[in-house]
């Protein structure tokens, strides 16, 4: 991008309160960086929203979602009032988090039995996916959270690929459609928002889902606010450049821009406020930075692979 274009985009971020005509790697961020450890933003969020959205922008890197095994990041959901933790793991599997929530399974059967469903997820050829998720549901367990597995579009049925290439084609348009508007997740989001008005509810899910300007946030219905996480400014940027190539599922879709209220860097230790961030929200992120939270060290894996239970 030229320097020209960047003072373009610059322009335009102070014309406008939030500029939507911005180059979609920009998304109206804000030049300033505020040094917080996740903890504390997830803190300061749960004070400000009802849904709080964790975008994970690369499965393949596991120490994007991994962030949320460690255990001042779980404390932090605690502290901030969450009664819900959805997960994008396939929702037909909800039976084990009951059986093992009643008793039925320990951990270690809890995850022998989701990693039958987990074990060829991105990122997990090792099960460090498949174990976080049982960590996250031993801790939802002792703190009376409620571990939901929401995700209605992974492990369903794809299109025939012995389709005539015009309906094939058809079919994987109209699938790809409903997955980004993400209607389901919706509906179930709302279930609980309705039997407990009171829920304040943490997803760890991709960018992708309620990441698009297509009424997502309007259907919730609630207080939302969308965190995109990435390893380093350097990915952030390269994922928004990447967005622009005119094959790029949004434009394909055409069904809007991608709109963050916060972009957090781990490697900078470092939050990113952007046009859509609440007011509030900042003020509690500054507020929450004069203290420093504990940081314990990150929970330690085992290198041994999770065999699915037979």
């Amino acid at each position: 991008m030229s320097t020209a274009e960047k003072n373009q985009i610059k322009r335009l971020f102070r014309q406008s309160s939030c500029p939507t005509n911005l180059p979609l790697w920009s998304d109206g961020l804000s030049p300033d960086a505020q040094a917080l450890p996740l903890s504390t933003v997830l803190k300061a969020a749960g004070k400000n929203t009802d849904i709080l959205h964790f975008g994970d922008s690369d499965h393949y890197n596991a120490n994007l979602r991994g962030q949320m095994g460690r255990d001042e990041n779980l404390r932090a959901l605690k502290e901030a009032g969450f009664t819900h933790i959805a997960i994008e793991v396939p929702k037909t599997m909800q039976h084990w988090v009951i059986k093992y929530n009643n008793g039925t399974l320990t951990r270690t059967e809890f995850e022998e039995n989701i990693h039958r469903a987990l074990f060829a997820t991105q990122g997990n050829g090792d099960g460090a996916w498949t174990r976080q998720v049982g960590k996250m549901a031993e801790f939802a367990k002792k703190n009376n959270i409620k571990l939901v597995f929401a995700d209605p579009r992974n492990g369903t049925q794809g299109c025939d690929p012995n389709l005539p290439a015009d309906k094939l084609e058809s079919c994987e348009s109209q699938t790809n459609h409903a997955r980004y508007k993400d209607t389901d997740l919706s509906q179930d989001i709302n279930k609980i928002r309705t039997s407990n008005p009171n829920s304040k509810i943490f997803l760890l899910y991709g960018q992708g889902h309620y990441s698009v300007d297509n009424g997502s946030r309007e259907i919730l219905d609630s207080r939302f606010t969308k965190m995109d996480v990435y390893q380093n400014a350097a990915s952030y940027k390269a994922d928004k450049k990447n967005i622009t190539d005119p094959k790029s599922h949004e434009q394909e879709m055409g069904i809007g821009q991608i709109k963050p209220d916060l972009v957090y860097l781990i490697d900078e230790t470092a939050v990113l406020t952007t046009c859509e961030t609440d007011k509030g929200l900042k003020r509690d992120m500054n507020a929450l930075s004069q203290n420093k939270p504990d940081q314990s060290p990150a929970p330690a894996t085992s290198p041994k692979p999770i065999t699915p239970a037979h």
